[in-house]
């Protein structure tokens, strides 16, 4: 494994663990980084896909609460998130504000 990619997972890792998301969570995240190894900086990267897991196991954390772990912009990790999707074939339906934070809403392309 090469230095850059195990970097990020301990960056997945760390980002899972202190938001108390569940191990699947952890792989689903591990399982997008091995489909995008090295497309964007390793913290931003992990962030986001960490941020899509989180919407795949129901378990949804906000673009601001993952933002704030690692000290980078909210909006880097939406277009990330968008750019993943769309290589996943997934799209948002929706996108809304609740609380502090914000939300989407998943579903396969047609």
């Amino acid at each position: 494994m090469n230095d850059l990619k195990s970097k990020s997972i301990e960056y997945i890792d760390f980002l899972c663990n202190q938001l108390e998301l569940s191990d699947e969570a952890n792989k689903i995240a591990i399982d997008i980084l091995n489909k995008f190894p090295n497309e964007w900086g390793k913290r931003t990267s992990a962030a986001a896909f960490v941020y899509i897991a989180s919407y795949a196991v129901n378990d949804r954390r906000t673009q601001r609460e993952i933002a704030n772990i690692f000290e980078i912009n909210e909006g880097t990790i939406g277009r990330i998130t968008k750019k993943v999707l769309n290589a996943m074939n997934k799209e948002i339906v929706e996108i809304y504000e609740k609380g502090k934070g914000r939300y989407i809403v998943l579903r396969n392309k047609e």
